[in-house]
């Protein structure tokens, strides 16, 4: 018996070795990608269903180097209603901060490897254009539903910076809210 436990033990001894020396094991040489190219999934209408970099323009837009947390200020924050600390979300290559309290929220998202002409502005029931400052762009509202307003920004023809405000099912609070934020990050973007 005692022979068994120790030939257990032994094995699982070294198999623990074994995937500690394999985790400790490098390679010299310079890591390359597979391929230059990448195809993200498509919808029904044909654009793409990611919303990621696709391609290394993307690391050279003035938006990849800013922080979308950055373009609130904590006292703009509280100026719109919200006391809380800003809570960073990237997602998909989306550089994305959002704002929250009790009802509401804005969503700062910063797009540096799509332009304006990229976004999906799904069911909106209102897709307008809009100039806010020194950048053109367009007003989208509820399409994400009922309370939502979205301001898209042109940054450049690949990239774009989006201000979104949420007010369950009051759409233009929503936008009232949305407006006010985007007039404060405006001025901060390239």
């Amino acid at each position: 018996m005692r022979t068994a436990r120790w030939t257990a033990g032994t094995a699982l001894a070294i198999g623990a070795a074994a995937v500690l020396m394999a985790c400790a094991s490098s390679e010299s040489g310079t890591p390359t990608p597979e391929s230059s190219t990448s195809s993200a999934p498509t919808t029904s209408d044909g654009s793409s269903s990611t919303a990621g970099p696709t391609s290394t323009s993307a690391a050279s837009d003035p938006l990849a180097a800013l922080d979308p947390c950055a373009l609130l200020s904590q006292t703009d924050a509280a100026q719109l209603g919200f006391t809380g600390a800003a809570r960073r979300d990237d997602l998909a290559g989306l550089l994305r901060c959002v704002w929250a309290s009790p009802g509401q929220s804005v969503r700062v998202v910063l797009n540096p490897a799509r332009g304006i002409a990229d976004t999906n502005t799904g069911s909106a029931t209102k897709v307008e254009p809009t100039t806010v400052g020194r950048h053109a762009g367009q007003r989208v509202e509820e399409s994400s539903g009922p309370g939502y307003c979205e301001f898209d920004l042109v940054v450049s023809a690949t990239s774009h910076a989006s201000v979104a405000a949420i007010i369950l099912n009051k759409t233009p609070e929503a936008c009232a809210l949305a407006q006010q934020a985007v007039t404060i990050v405006e001025p901060k973007l390239p």
